[in-house]
């Protein structure tokens, strides 16, 4: 049987853009970064022990997460009536990331202590606090938190 060039080189180029096309794909999947959030937008308002609004309370919000060692703390202020809205805490990265550092997490979990999210926030005036009110991804989050005084 003779082989024309025709006929040889198609199925070489078939097999030349199977295998481009596979390279392609696990690269997209491998390196294109995806959204993760950590702590969702979180409307809130501060509260004295009567329930009245707390003007201009300072919040101060922590996050963390362990597995992807990303974490920030930032500080706002309520508005007139005690409320203030946080953003959306997140952060992008791709799978050639995800899965060394989230397998390199799991394995320092004896000494590192934590894998996964974790956040904080609490409100304060110049003599009163509140306690810190910790974010935890299965249950909603709070609307109001209570800042106690206490006296002088």
């Amino acid at each position: 049987m003779k082989f024309t060039e025709g006929n040889h080189t198609k199925p070489l180029l078939n097999r030349f853009s199977r295998r481009l096309l596979i390279v392609a794909v696990i690269s997209l999947i491998l390196f294109i970064p995806y959204k993760t959030t950590i702590v969702p937008e979180w409307k809130i308002r501060a509260v004295d022990n009567q329930g009245n609004p707390v003007s201009h309370a300072r919040f101060r919000q922590g996050w963390d997460n362990y597995s992807y060692d990303i974490s920030s703390m930032e500080f706002w202020e309520a508005d007139d009536n005690g409320y203030v809205t946080l953003p959306e805490r997140s952060f992008y990265a791709p799978l050639a990331y995800r899965i060394p550092r989230s397998a390199l997490a799991y394995l320092l979990l004896l000494a590192h202590g934590s894998v996964g999210n974790s956040a904080s926030l609490n409100a304060l005036t110049d003599k009163c606090s509140s306690k810190h009110l910790n974010y935890e991804e299965i249950k909603s989050l709070p609307d109001t938190i209570v800042i106690d005084c206490y006296a002088e």
